[in-house]
């Protein structure tokens, strides 16, 4: 059996990531804005006031990541976070105005990156793509806890 790598699933959606991943920071850099705060902004642009653990649950990224990447948005003047009155070990992020504001410059820089990306293909092959990475994420979410619940 002959296996060559770069005709692999694996090797082709990463180098896929890679590359939509670099040209959108190259967009996001030009707002002042990073690729490590794109999920977060993305996010709360859906619903303001998550926790930081919803936070590094969406971007998928470990939750001491998501405090540093939280630390800097906060020194730049994108989020602050405000204690829950209920539960002072809770804390929420919630964009600043100039967070907010930022949605109507980079909402457009990732849609011109999709929109590379998609170039030619057709509303149904779309759709296709999609289901299959979602399928992706679901068995490897699936194995994930697979894995928790022998090693727990």
């Amino acid at each position: 059996m002959s296996f060559h790598v770069e005709e692999s699933i694996g090797y082709l959606a990463n180098i896929a990531a890679r590359l939509m991943s670099q040209s959108l920071h190259i967009r996001l850099a030009k707002h002042g804005a990073s690729i490590g705060e794109w999920p977060f902004l993305a996010c709360l642009w859906q619903r303001d006031g998550q926790t930081v653990r919803e936070l590094s649950e969406f971007a998928r990224t470990a939750e001491p990541t998501a405090v540093r990447t939280i630390d800097r948005m906060e020194r730049d003047g994108l989020v602050r976070r405000v204690a829950n009155t209920m539960d002072r070990r809770s804390v929420h992020v919630h964009l600043t105005e100039r967070g907010r504001a930022l949605r109507k410059e980079l909402v457009p820089c990732a849609k011109e990156i999709i929109d590379i990306a998609m170039d030619g293909l057709t509303g149904r092959k779309i759709a296709e793509f999609t289901a299959v990475l979602e399928h992706m994420i679901a068995r490897f979410d699936a194995e994930a806890v697979k894995k928790e619940n022998a090693d727990g």
